[in-house]
């Protein structure tokens, strides 16, 4: 459907939806037909910035590797570290079992942890809402707790 749509010069850097007028779409405008989608769907109404959040777990979860997808969302590995973290796999999980067997020894588990040592409480710039964002990385509980 994309192919359709495809102007006959694309360059790397270009959005792929644009607005009536040319120009990129900007999410302000496009939240209102957003959310009543959302309720008509019985979805609760989140920002179209989740959609984002969506993909990284889902992905992450797939087991993609996380070099590719940092290059494709431009999201740093830290951050995806710090805000997708449950979903990473273990990096070294498919290749110790290699070294293990090939040295009689024990395969070492590793687990990523949710923070980095040093880490401060302080809110950082990746840390802050988004426009649009309603549960911004998480931070607000969507379920009680037990």
């Amino acid at each position: 459907m994309l192919h359709t749509i495809q102007p006959l010069r694309v360059e790397p850097g270009a959005p792929v939806f644009l607005s009536t007028d040319g120009q990129p779409i900007e999410p302000k405008s496009f939240s209102a037909h957003w959310y009543a989608c959302l309720r008509i769907l019985g979805i609760r109404v989140r920002g179209l910035y989740s959609t984002k959040d969506t993909y990284m777990s889902t992905a992450l979860t797939a087991g993609v590797n996380t070099a590719w997808l940092e290059q494709q969302t431009e999201v740093s590995y830290a951050t995806i570290r710090k805000h997708y973290g449950r979903w990473l796999h273990a990096e070294g999980e498919s290749q110790t079992p290699k070294i293990a067997a090939f040295s009689g020894q024990s395969v070492p588990t590793f687990v990523p942890s949710d923070s980095e040592p040093g880490d401060s409480s302080d809110e950082s710039e990746d840390s802050k809402c988004e426009e649009g964002d309603l549960n911004p990385h998480g931070c607000y509980p969507t379920s009680p707790s037990n």
